[in-house]
């Protein structure tokens, strides 16, 4: 059901329905115009928008809300054009951007602001003109150009953290050829920019002024993304375009399962020798999309004592051995400093036997008592992955701390003494508890090729 009416001469409450039939938004009707208070709804049925019309376009104060709730902007509206202050909000309630409009466009002095609060941005405009300043969080000039009628116009500059300048664009109705720089100034690419997203294919050089090759940049939850090819051809025109809005609403659902553009999966060998020290050798292999997903399997060889040989074991001694498999899912975020963030989960099948040996007084020798352990296993992980080359062939470091929650199967016991009750200790436990410790090293290797260029 799209649409829902309660009509008397024209007038009366109209509601609208998703092809789910969740409530999509209701209000007013008045002459066959929208009238009076609307509301529209998220599929989750949560409040995304309230205001006013008045014969059809928009009027007074509008409320806009995130899924969860919070604000994401308010202002006024005269006959359906932005009039008079507006504020827009970040999902953890500071302001993102403030300032006021003329039938709808900026007027006076707009200020753009980071998440923690500091300033992004600003710009002072008559009649949706004038000049834009934008800047690192660290306060740093970002680029600064002209903006007429709403959109870019003139010479922009663009400049990296440290001051040199990164590129330069002449735009005209914010359209415009960009050139980006190296920070000695060498050329580095050349490419069109319109309404503020990169469009087309892109040419990318190397320090020599050679040509190394094209990309184009795909947009995907409002996130530039590249494709690369040393062949313009190989380039295809298909997929999504987005232009870049005054005010952006977060695209919503999870981005770890979405495959990109410019998905750059790898496999990743690597040993963790630390675990060693309580028994546990582990190998694994990880089909890994790098900064959103992997999936690990790790092999696990046990032995503890793990160089020990059994038949040195004495008296009052323990001795385990066995294998055991488990299946890893990780979830990566960006890169930063600190390496590649993540926070993952597991499930586990281990196969142990362990041994006990003590001294028999019947047979005045020393004896083993020995029990099968299956167990099952879920863990829960966070850590954080280095890699020598983000988009390259490179070593690996991972550390990694969490829990695993083990219940164990036990099998007969087979005991060559006669002493009873031997492994009741163990048996009495079938819910183990135990941390996760993980220090591993290991090699990338890359599945197809990534061009990157360093500024």
């Amino acid at each position: 059901m799209k649409g829902k009416a309660i009509y008397k001469n024209g007038d009366g409450l109209y509601k609208e329905f998703y092809p789910d039939g969740s409530l999509r938004s209701e209000g007013f009707i008045k002459d066959e115009k929208s009238d009076s208070l609307w509301k529209n709804y998220y599929k989750s049925g949560n409040l995304k928008s309230k205001g006013k019309y008045a014969e059809g376009a928009k009027e007074g104060k509008w409320t806009y809300f995130y899924e969860n709730g919070t604000i994401s902007g308010e202002g006024d509206y005269i006959n359906n054009l932005n009039h008079g202050k507006w504020v827009y909000y970040h999902p953890n309630g500071q302001v993102s951007a403030e300032g006021a409009e003329r039938e709808g466009k900026k007027e006076g002095y707009w200020k753009l602001y980071f998440e923690d609060g500091g300033l992004k941005g600003e710009g002072v405009y008559d009649a949706g003109s004038g000049e834009y300043k934008e800047f690192y969080e660290s306060g740093k000039l970002k680029l600064k150009g002209a903006v007429v009628d709403g959109k870019s116009e003139g010479k922009w500059k663009y400049f990296y953290e440290s001051g040199e300048k990164e590129g330069e664009a002449n735009f005209q109705n914010g359209k415009g050829e960009y050139i980006g720089y190296y920070r000695n100034g060498d050329k580095k690419m050349i490419g069109v920019i319109e309404d503020g997203v990169k469009v087309g294919t892109w040419e990318l050089y190397n320090h020599n002024g050679d040509l190394a090759g094209y990309y184009k940049p795909i947009y995907e939850d409002y996130e530039p993304l590249l494709r690369t090819a040393k062949n313009k051809n190989a380039l295809s025109e298909e997929g999504p375009q987005y232009t870049k809005p005054d005010y952006r609403y977060k695209s919503k659902g999870s981005s770890y399962f979405k495959s990109r553009n410019n998905d750059f999966p790898t496999l990743i060998l690597q040993i963790n020798p630390f675990n060693m020290l309580f028994g546990d050798l582990q190998v694994s292999l990880e089909h890994n999309i790098q900064q959103r997903i992997g999936y690990e399997l790790l092999y696990h060889t046990f032995r503890n004592p793990f160089f020990a040989n059994s038949l040195n074991l004495r008296a009052g001694d323990n001795f385990f051995e066995g294998y055991g498999f488990s299946f890893r899912q990780r979830f990566y975020h960006k890169d930063t400093k600190l390496g590649m963030p993540y926070f993952g989960h597991s499930i586990s099948y281990t196969n142990v036997n362990r041994f006990k040996y003590y001294e028999d007084e019947t047979q005045n020798d020393v004896v083993s008592a020995e029990m099968n352990t299956q167990g099952i296993r879920y863990g829960l992980l966070v850590g954080s992955r280095i890699l020598q080359n983000l988009n390259d062939n490179g070593f690996t470091f991972d550390i990694n701390l969490g829990i695993n929650f083990n219940y164990y199967f036990f099998g007969e016991v087979k005991n060559e003494g006669q002493r009873n009750q031997i492994f009741d200790d163990t048996i009495n436990q079938p819910f183990i508890v135990q941390p996760i410790v993980g220090l591993s090293f290991g090699y990338v290797f890359k599945l197809k090729n990534v061009k990157t260029l360093n500024p």
